[in-house]
């Protein structure tokens, strides 16, 4: 079996319908200012600029979830990672409109981002609906196996 932590393959779609013009220029203007950086160790002082708890949500599909977690507990930080660019412009709407300050974004593999991570570093890691390949064919593409647990238990 192919390990994803030690694979770093994603699978499935990196894009969907085109984006229509205000999308596109979200992408071009707020992505920038709320991506974690590419390189270099991160913590809670890189990404935010100051010492908070941080959650991390792999996957938040269009960003309804992160959004509502980042607007309860404003006081925290949130990393979102997400592959799918139409699932970053969902989040991307909800930063705007709810006034997010605490979210910041990678669009890729959220292992990237978690390698990156001092050890002891989240106070939460959500993963919704974390395995929806059954067959044992695709235990590759599952974020459920031991390299990513042992990787996020640390």
């Amino acid at each position: 079996m192919v390990d994803p932590a030690t694979h770093r393959q994603l699978y499935g779609r990196r894009a969907g319908h085109k984006l229509r013009t205000g999308q596109a220029a979200l992408v071009e203007e707020l992505l920038p200012q709320v991506a974690v950086p590419e390189t270099g160790p991160l913590d809670a002082m890189v990404l935010f600029g100051d010492d908070r708890p941080l959650e991390f949500e792999i996957g938040f599909g269009a960003g309804e979830h992160l959004a509502g977690q980042a607007a309860m507990r404003p006081d925290h930080g949130f990393i979102g990672c997400e592959p799918f660019l139409n699932g970053v412009v969902g989040a991307l709407n909800h930063i705007r409109d709810d006034g997010l300050d605490n979210v910041r974004l990678h669009m890729g593999n959220a292992i990237e981002v978690l390698d990156r991570l001092p050890d002891a570093s989240l106070d939460r890691l959500y993963l919704l609906h974390p395995d929806p390949w059954p067959k044992p064919r695709h235990a590759k593409r599952r974020m459920v196996n031991d390299g990513p647990l042992d990787l996020i238990a640390a």
